[in-house]
């Protein structure tokens, strides 16, 4: 995982540290956290700039819905034509999105599908040609 935070002007380590501890301790990915600070005339500090930091990024993080992480793989399929129907409510049911089809001899189908679907799909059409492509 690739992390990054940014003081934008603040003393090293003060505002974007805290922020980013706070996303970590987490464990979350594809994520951020924002704060903007208004200079209200008074100097915190370090300290008291880290705990400002600190409690704000906690309470947007409080405030905020969270999502699952679900990571998709992509797929190519090759199909009889008669399979066809079934396979796209199997992958529409599972969360997956088809990409692309062409019609030929059979019947090559592009898919997204979160990973963990994959066994289901494998499970469900054990006579497909099913390559991961990405």
């Amino acid at each position: 995982m690739d992390s990054y935070f940014k003081d934008d002007g603040e003393p090293n380590g003060t505002a974007g540290r805290p922020l980013l501890t706070i996303i970590e301790s987490k464990n979350l990915v594809n994520s951020g956290l924002a704060v903007v600070r208004y200079y209200g005339g008074i100097n915190l500090g370090g300290g008291g700039l880290t705990r400002a930091y600190s409690k704000t990024g906690m309470k947007a993080f409080t405030n905020s819905a969270l999502e699952s992480y679900i990571h998709f793989s992509n797929y190519k399929l090759i199909i009889d034509y008669n399979v066809l129907d079934k396979l796209i409510n199997v992958i529409y049911r599972n969360k997956g999105t088809i990409l692309d089809k062409v019609f030929a001899d059979k019947v090559i189908v592009h898919i997204s599908l979160p990973t963990i679907a994959e066994s289901v799909i494998r499970e469900e059409f054990k006579m497909i040609d099913m390559t991961l492509i990405n």
